[in-house]
């Protein structure tokens, strides 16, 4: 689930239409304005005024009464009530998705209050300024100019703006994947919301703090913050109950619960839709369809996909939600065989992203690249492409940003509950001296108890070390036994299956310096000869695994989580040429996420013998297909193939040591007979299993099953 939007890009203008204008208050101020005894200054002012007041109704209204109040000033030389139209105008212009116009009149603006010293223009210029850069992805460009707003306003009165400034900063930190920084301003703005008691700012405040949590993998604290913030949200108007819902979306999403997820996105969309946020609701689309199709509802995400696109070309998106829209339908394209469109729609997304500088979405779509490759079989790319993602994840996320985030949520606690805290240490107190008595007492009884048991052990313990003694002699007598048929074998293979395609070698190559085969007629040979010493390859690897395992004793396991896609892509690419020599069609349908708890030499072992297997005994033309499923704590990966098959018969001696026979595959090629024996033998011992199900003429199916990860 790692692979969907990791968190909602901020919503910039939801705090300021938080007290929305009434119908009465702007017909006032229309009333006003056509008086004719209004002096130009005032007149510019209260067209400033009437536009700002259309904040949460008409951004073209603001658009409109700004304009004029520009207009007017300009033929008045009145630059103080020109720089208040401008910003009115700036706002409009962000509302539109006009985001280089807003910088321009922002900046305009801010060159007029910086010669009137006019703190509170400067702090509204500085604010929108910052949401336009954010919005053209310039984000630490943003971060600097939010930081500025706060500086500025950073005086009694203003809290709202420095709260306002400050969750945009955490939202802006977050965008960019650093989440310790943007915890650090989302609790600095979280006390300045609880200062002032704005209930619908603080349950935002709680939702962006509950989203960062997420993405710091920390599940607990995340919905801790995002249930206060669904209980604080009441009677919060719709930008702000929208936010929220897709706060808690897409913390749903990190836990894996994709149901609830895509329940508050489609409230959220609602929401959206009845504050008449276009921009908004095509970035909310776009997260919906990121769940549709994590539950595999592929034509829904894509009409999803489609209709942002269309609200796009109304009002421009953000270009971050346009390279997430590209992302998503190269994924889609993929799934539906549409191989070059989809690398070309993901490796767009993958440039823009990076270009945004949002590392993590820029990563995942490395993944989502690198299936692509594997599914048009361009399984050289497919590799490289996937290692590429695994270094780009571990260079995002470490320890040290985690312990970051915890540390500062320890003090934001201890700042909010110091009075709790003296309160519980007179309770404590009370506590440890009856626990102190109960100790006493239990000390005693634990005395008389602990004496009998030390008898009863002694005398249990004499009884039990002649018993051991002789179950060890037991043992080492089978364990000789085993060894001793375990040794026949060895000497049984190198005799058979691996003498064989070496003697083959000898005798062509002294029938080619004898002239009795042309070079020509070797050149015919050589791709049987190929196929014959890559078994052996295969087969001595495998023979000095199983032997090391049977032989020397137990091994040491180093238990870990393996990553299952790169392992078999990595195998894939090894046999690749036997595929093309014998016309196989490889089928890889792999999970990226797919991952178990084993050793990754065992299962790389496992992985390579099914699949030589599969490729031995599938003729040409035919198709081998890799899965992977997940089940009650278990990873499955199958391997099938459309091969010669097997009675149930064979099916019942196939993992026997007794019975264990070498079969020569649809082209002569030659195996050691025992690869499967010591996969199953190592998956038995990574807490898994191999089942096999087979059909005469039809072909088998091998499935490996160990605890996921």
């Amino acid at each position: 689930m790692k692979h969907i939007l990791k968190q909602a890009l901020p919503v910039i203008f939801f705090l300021l239409a938080a007290n929305q204008a009434t119908g009465k208050k702007i017909d006032s101020l229309h009333h006003l304005l056509h008086s004719t005894a209004l002096a130009d200054s005032t007149r510019i002012n209260l067209l400033a005024e009437v536009a700002n007041e259309y904040r949460a109704i008409s951004p073209d209204s603001i658009f409109h009464f700004a304009q004029l109040g520009i207009d007017l000033a300009n033929k008045t030389g009145y630059d103080h009530g020109k720089a208040r139209c401008l910003v009115a105008k700036t706002l409009a212009n962000l509302i539109l998705g006009q985001y280089d116009s807003a910088m321009v009149d922002a900046r305009n603006a801010i060159s007029i209050f910086e010669s009137t010293k006019d703190t509170i223009g400067l702090s509204d210029s500085y604010y929108y300024l910052a949401a336009a850069t954010y919005s053209l992805s310039k984000y630490h460009e943003a971060i600097e100019y939010y930081k500025k707003t706060v500086a500025i306003s950073d005086k009694p009165g203003n809290e709202d703006r420095v709260g306002d400034a400050l969750d945009n900063i955490g939202i802006s930190y977050s965008t960019v994947g650093n989440f310790s920084e943007s915890l650090k301003y989302y609790l600095e703005g979280l006390k300045v919301r609880e200062r002032t008691g704005d209930a619908a700012a603080i349950a935002t405040s709680l939702g962006n703090i509950g989203r960062v949590y997420a993405s710091l993998g920390d599940k607990k604290k995340a919905f801790e913050f995002i249930n206060r913030s669904l209980e604080k949200q009441r009677g919060s108007p719709p930008q702000v109950l929208m936010l929220n819902y897709e706060n808690a979306g897409n913390v749903y999403l990190t836990a894996k619960d994709t149901v609830a997820a895509l329940n508050v996105f489609k409230e959220a969309l609602s929401c959206a839709r009845a504050a008449n946020m276009s921009a908004e609701y095509s970035r909310i689309m776009v997260n919906t369809a990121e769940v549709l199709l994590d539950m595999s509802r592929v034509n829904e995400a894509e009409n999803y996909y489609n209709e942002a696109v269309e609200l796009g070309r109304q009002v421009p998106n953000m270009p971050a939600v346009d390279a997430m829209i590209h992302r998503g339908l190269g994924r889609i394209y993929s799934i539906k065989g549409r191989h070059k469109e989809a690398i070309t729609e993901l490796k767009k997304a993958f440039t823009m992203l990076s270009a945004d500088g949002m590392t993590d979405h820029a990563n995942e779509t490395t993944r989502n690249l690198a299936t692509a490759y594997g599914r048009a079989g361009d399984y050289e790319n497919a590799y490289r492409t996937l290692m590429e993602y695994y270094t780009g994840r571990d260079s995002i996320m470490n320890e040290e940003t985690q312990e970051q985030g915890q540390q500062l949520q320890y003090e934001y606690d201890l700042w909010k509950k110091e009075a709790e805290i003296k309160l519980l240490e007179k309770d404590k107190a009370i506590a440890q001296s009856r626990a102190e008595k109960q100790n006493a007492v239990s000390l005693g009884l634990g005395a008389v108890l602990l004496l009998s048991i030390i008898l009863i052990i002694m005398m249990y313990g004499s009884r039990q070390r002649a018993k051991r003694a002789q179950r060890k002699i037991t043992e080492q007598a089978a364990t000789l036994s085993v060894l001793n048929n375990y040794k026949d074998k060895i000497f049984s293979v190198i005799s058979h299956d691996m003498r064989s395609p070496i003697t083959a070698l000898d005798t062509s190559l002294a029938m080619l310096d004898e002239n009795v085969i042309s070079p020509g007629e070797f050149a015919e040979l050589k791709a049987m000869l190929h196929r014959q010493l890559a078994s052996v390859s295969v087969s001595l690897d495998n023979l000095l695994k199983w032997a090391a395992s049977n032989i020397k004793g137990k091994r040491t396991l180093k238990k870990e989580r393996v990553e299952i896609a790169p392992l078999v892509l990595r195998n894939l690419a090894l046999m690749q040429y036997i595929a093309d020599e014998k016309r196989i069609k490889i089928e890889n349908e792999v999970s990226p996420s797919a991952a178990a708890m084993a050793d990754a030499g065992d299962i790389d072992v496992i992985a390579r013998n099914l699949l030589s297997n599969a490729l031995k005994f599938t003729p040409s033309g035919g198709v081998v297909q890799i899965t992977t499923t997940r089940a009650d704590g278990k990873l499955l990966l199958t391997v099938k193939d459309t091969g010669i098959g097997m009675d149930a018969e064979r099916l019942g001696k196939l993992f026997s040591l007794e019975h264990q026979l070498s079969t020569s595959g649809t082209a002569g090629e030659q195996g050691m007979g025992i690869g499967l024996l010591m996969s199953t033998e190592f998956a038995k011992a990574n807490g898994g299993a191999i089942t096999a199900e087979s059909t005469p003429g039809e072909g088998s199916a091998f499935t490996l099953e160990l605890p996921a990860a």
